[in-house]
């Protein structure tokens, strides 16, 4: 008979980490490449003076011509909220400039074809953090079959490359109980903890059984004609 403790054991733990000061990441537990569309990637150097500088992470840039969108995404359907499924992302908005007009979303949802400029209020079969044109604040999406009212994280969790921290957002499915998430900004003192936390349940998500991608994430410029740049440390993976 299997004790907690050995089913534990047996879980399916994926990751992707990514290398100081290189356009690669390290792929852990059969983890899927990562396809990356309309950026550049850029190594990041390695800095002791800040928490930011000292986090390992990838970036990518746009171009600044007015539409322009950078899309990342796990191209498999290989998760369900029904699997003890939890997933975490270390990411950070670091465009060149702060640009009001930018979109974005990062999370999971039930198609594994690249997003396109949308307002990700509007995602169904869907969980995560992003923010639409004119919102300077992180927003929490879900939606099942349809899309979900968004949770506004407030001024504490700002959209903006002039917060210099970065953040962590977590989301985890219980099966029947529900899907929850939670968001942790951290700033740049490097001798604080966290400068914000935030958690909640998803009022409307996937249903249990629905298969879901581990990564899928946009950010443009909407129609602003500057570029918009994404940093992403890890994206961590756990199910039965």
């Amino acid at each position: 008979m299997l004790h907690d403790a050995d089913i534990s054991s047996l879980r399916k733990r994926r990751a992707w980490y990514a290398q100081q000061g290189a356009t690669t990441a390290d792929l852990v537990g059969g983890f899927r490449v990562v396809t990356m569309a309309g950026g550049t990637a850029t190594a990041v150097a390695y800095s002791a003076a800040s928490r930011t500088g000292r986090l390992h992470r990838l970036n990518w840039v746009t171009a600044a011509t007015a539409g322009s969108i950078l899309t990342l995404r796990n191209d498999a359907l290989e998760y369900a909220l029904s699997d003890a499924f939890e997933v975490s992302y270390r990411f950070r908005v670091a465009d060149p400039a702060n640009v009001t007009g930018a979109r974005m979303f990062l999370g999971c949802r039930s198609s594994a074809a690249a997003l396109t400029n949308i307002d990700p209020g509007t995602l169904t079969n869907a969980m995560g953090i992003g923010h639409n044109s004119g919102e300077t604040t992180l927003r929490v999406y879900g939606g099942d079959g349809t899309a979900g009212t968004p949770v506004d994280l407030g001024s504490n969790f700002p959209a903006l490359a002039s917060f210099s921290g970065f953040f962590d957002f977590s989301i985890t499915g219980l099966g029947s109980d529900g899907a929850f998430w939670r968001a942790i900004a951290w700033d740049d003192a490097v001798t604080t903890g966290p400068s914000a936390t935030a958690s909640g349940k998803f009022a409307r998500a996937p249903s249990a059984t629905t298969a879901l991608t581990a990564l899928t994430m946009f950010r443009s410029n909407n129609a602003t004609a500057l570029g918009v740049a994404f940093d992403l440390a890890a994206v961590q993976i756990s199910t039965m």
